[in-house]
């Protein structure tokens, strides 16, 4: 076939060289268009358009191909026919050197067109592209082919067998190297658990794939992890990095193209969670958790919590407190955490509270749970109850003064602090000493008043207002913020009760005139006799509080001081609820029972010293004391009153006890001041009383009593009261030198004796008096002073022994459950008492043998029915019956 094509082309060259010879010259075009390959591409086409200015029958074409850098072959050709020809003869003939090619077409036996004037036709090339990048171009023109020794060849076009112009455009055609392009880029954030590692496998393409051996190769750009280079696998191991990372790769074909992918990483964690959490304080004790104390304790507790993906991803559980309460220097803290396999953690939590109204309330919690990337919350609440009852220490400030004036009344608040309760209702037994204070009455604080609490009442006892025999010195206060009236039922002051102390009650007493009681303390105590004294109640009736601690007021230390149970076992008295009972387990299982939860400090009075006041003999506080002036100023006392003290009253009462005997006001010390000053009597220091004893017998006697007394020291004076069921005649003086007065009126019998002149009672055994009486007689007061007028301490025996045998009716009667039944015996005796019910059944017998004086027989009936029941008392021939009531 090519030796075909070479004799038809060394015909076809003979042709148009002859034509050549002799045909004029027509206008013909000739170019290649530009263009641009990818390397190493087979098949590529290039465009030349042919552009004539007459038909066209005949051409042959030579051109060359050259190189810039890149290179390409010619491997076939095809051309456009003008419409209507007949068909073209088309041939690509290969040049003797890879630069240069050639190719002609023509009609062959006829010489019709195959291009028509005017037209442009296209001749498309292909080509076999090399793997350089570069450029090479086309040139159409100027080239010679030289076929044989004989012929050659050029570029021509042959128009009705006529050569025409041939005008050339050279093309130039670019051979590049396309980049390659990721084909699955992520659009968006990859996302990773905590506990596994993050991959992501690339894929890129390049269109250059497949020709010159061209491969891809991946890379990291910045970010964490590696990539295969080949694979386009990238792998981090990015356990515990919990976050948003910024990653770029990048892919590189075997030129140096490359294509890069930006993308983010988004390590999540699962956070961690809180499995227990404490409850509510008002919820019952759930076992683990306390949340709800009195102050003074320790609130504690848990906090539980676990990490769902990993405890160690991306850290360890770690607790720490938030927020919690931090008083007086006591914070809430994280006393431990114990890691518990396939569980968690634990956290121990723990708040110290402490006696003060500053740790009381509702206290928010928040414990943080993290795994050092996410943090959880544990929020809770610890609700800190108070109780606190004081009577007041009086006064803390009167006008620059720490002290009581004597001879005035006082006012002591007893005030309710009672954080995180309402108080409903109070009882308290108050104990005072009855000799330096008199009390006078009780009033409801103003603040329950202003609330229209209903119901307060006081008594000058420990069981209401008692008579006959009633232990002094003991009054009980009871307050309810509702009695069941109608429909008024007030607000129980809920706000009032929180962060403050509330005055529930106000007791005044009358401080003593006696100056032998200046400069001291007089304490004012709580007394409890049984589970009910001083206790509170809540609004509702269904919490009663009972005492937890007592707190005495140390004077001079001014503070106060926890009584030790150890040290004062609990008896009867101002210690605490008397021992061996148990008051808080007194109610039925399943019941509410009584709480220990009050805090009592008691107060008391500061009396204060005379020469805190002023100077004695000072009575115009002028600082000069025991002058005229003052004799004058008390002189005036006696005729126009009080009135005359308008300095300092209080100072000036103070000064008037010149003879320093424990009395104001008095003629003895007006005498006293005027010897002073007339240089008779030199001004008596202080006296000591109370420094020596004496001991009071009262005695029977032939008609009655004889009063007889044992002293070491001279005694100046002594007054007598009795409680005496029927005295005869005047009392008989036995003491000689000395002088007695005596009064007997509604039962009560007073007896004074003293001495006008200089007599006195010697130290050692003295009879005093005899006393007459047809009954019962008893020594109720005994007031005794020394010589120089100090008082003497009084130890008497207060009851007379009986005169006759008496059986006394039973007390209480009624009674529920115990009662009293008390024997008098004149002498030594055997005695019996039998207790009968109404059907005559014997019940119950006591008997003894005693010496003269009063038995006490206790019956406690409980057991027994409610009705009517007999004693009978039985001594030696005497016999005495008497009814008893039970009553249930």
């Amino acid at each position: 076939m090519k030796q075909k094509n070479l004799t038809i082309l060394s015909l076809l060259t003979s042709l148009m060289l002859l034509i050549f010879a002799g045909s004029a010259l027509a206008d013909v075009t000739v170019e290649f268009i530009d263009n641009t390959f990818s390397v190493g591409r087979t098949d590529q086409t290039i465009e030349m358009k042919v552009t004539a200015d007459s038909p066209i029958n005949m051409f042959d074409v030579v051109a060359e191909v050259a190189d810039g850098g890149s290179f390409a072959t010619v491997t076939d050709v095809s051309f456009n026919l003008a419409a209507g020809s007949g068909g073209s003869d088309l041939s690509l003939v290969d040049g003797p050197t890879d630069d240069l090619f050639r190719f002609w077409g023509m009609n062959l036996g006829a010489c019709d067109p195959i291009l028509n004037a005017g037209e442009t036709v296209a001749v498309t090339l292909t080509v076999d592209v090399d793997c350089r990048e570069g450029i090479f171009t086309i040139t159409p023109t100027g080239l010679t082919w030289d076929i044989d020794a004989y012929t050659s060849a050029t570029t021509m076009f042959l128009a009705d067998c006529a050569e025409e112009a041939v005008t050339g455009v050279m093309g130039t055609y670019e051979v590049v190297d396309n980049p390659p392009e990721f084909t699955n880029c992520p659009t968006e954030d990859l996302l990773f658990q905590c506990n596994e590692p993050a991959n992501y496998d690339f894929e890129a393409d390049d269109i250059d794939l497949g020709y010159c051996n061209e491969e891809l190769t991946f890379s990291m750009v910045s970010g964490p992890g590696s990539i295969n280079g080949t694979t386009g696998e990238w792998t981090w191991n990015s356990v515990g990095q919990v976050g948003a990372h910024n990653v770029s790769v990048k892919v590189t074909d075997t030129y140096g193209q490359e294509a890069q992918c930006d993308f983010v990483v988004v390590i999540l964690n699962m956070e961690p969670e809180v499995t227990y959490c404490p409850p509510e304080y008002t919820a019952d004790y759930d076992g683990i958790s306390v949340v709800s104390v009195s102050f003074g304790e320790t609130a504690e507790g848990q906090v539980q919590g676990w990490d769902p993906d990993d405890p160690t991803c991306p850290g360890p559980l770690d607790y720490f407190v938030s927020d919690g309460p931090d008083i007086l220097g006591s914070a809430l803290v994280i006393d431990s955490v114990v890691e518990v396999p396939d569980s968690g953690a634990i956290a121990f939590w723990s708040w110290d509270t402490d006696d003060e109204p500053e740790f009381t309330g509702i206290h928010p919690v928040t414990i943080g749970l993290t795994d050092q990337a996410d943090t959880v919350y544990c929020d809770f609440e610890i609700q800190v109850l108070g109780l606190e009852v004081k009577i007041s220490k009086v006064p803390e400030d009167i006008d620059g003064l720490d002290f009581v004036l004597q001879g005035e009344y006082v006012n002591v608040p007893i005030t309710v602090f009672a954080d995180g309760t309402t108080v409903g209702g109070f009882e308290l037994l108050i104990q005072y000493d009855a000799a330096a204070l008199t009390f006078t009455e009780a009033s409801l604080g103003e603040t329950l008043d202003n609330c229209g609490w209903e119901y307060f009442t006081f008594r000058k006892g420990p069981f209401g207002n008692c008579g006959g025999e009633c232990p002094s010195g003991l009054v009980r206060l009871i307050g309810i913020n509702d009695v069941n009236n109608g429909q008024d039922h007030p607000d129980p002051c809920a706000s009032q009760w929180d962060y403050d102390s509330v005055t529930v009650a106000n007791l005044t007493f009358y401080v003593t005139d006696d100056r032998t009681y200046e400069c001291q303390y007089v304490p004012i105590n709580f007394y409890w006799l049984d589970c009910t004294d001083n206790t509170i109640s809540d609004a509702s009736g269904y919490d009663l509080f009972l005492s937890r601690q007592v707190f005495w007021f140390s004077e001079p230390d001014d503070q106060f001081l926890l009584l030790d149970p150890a040290d004062n076992p609990f008896i009867a008295g101002w210690q605490s609820i008397p021992g061996g009972i148990d008051c808080e387990n007194q109610a039925d299982p399943g019941k509410p029972g009584p709480e220990s939860f009050i805090d009592f400090y008691a107060g008391g009075v500061d009396i204060a010293c005379a020469e805190d006041i002023d100077d004695r003999g000072d009575l115009n506080l002028n600082g000069i004391a025991h002058e005229i002036a003052d004799a004058v100023l008390y002189s005036n006392y006696f005729i126009f009153g009080p009135s005359v003290f308008d300095i300092n009253a209080a100072g000036q009462v103070a000064a008037s006890d010149v003879n320093n005997d424990g009395k104001v006001l008095t003629v003895g010390d007006l005498v006293y001041l005027i010897r002073v000053i007339n240089g008779d009597e030199i001004a008596i220091p202080k006296l000591a009383p109370f420094a020596n004893n004496v001991d009071v017998r009262v005695v029977n006697s032939i008609n009655g009593v004889s009063v007889n007394t044992s002293s070491g020291t001279d005694i100046g004076a002594a007054l007598f009261v009795f409680q005496a069921d029927n005295v005869l005649g005047e009392p008989t003086l036995s003491a000689s030198g000395m002088d007695i007065m005596s009064n007997y009126e509604n039962g009560e019998l007073r007896v004074l004796v003293y001495d006008y002149g200089s007599g006195y009672v010697p130290s050692g055994e003295n009879k005093l008096f005899n006393v007459a009486v047809n009954g019962d007689i008893q020594l109720t007061h005994a007031e005794i002073v020394d010589y120089n007028g100090s008082d003497l301490n009084v130890n008497a025996s207060m009851k007379a022994l009986p005169t006759e045998f008496a059986a006394k009716p039973n007390y209480p009667n009624p009674f529920n459950p115990s009662t009293d039944i008390q024997l008098d015996l004149p002498e030594s005796a055997n005695w019996s008492i039998d207790i009968y019910n109404v059907s005559g059944q014997l019940v119950k017998s006591f008997s003894g043998h005693n010496d003269a004086g009063t038995v006490t027989v206790t019956w406690d009936a409980t057991g027994m029915a409610s009705g009517i029941y007999f004693y009978k008392a039985t001594v030696g021939q005497y016999t005495k019956v008497h009814k008893m009531v039970l009553m249930k």
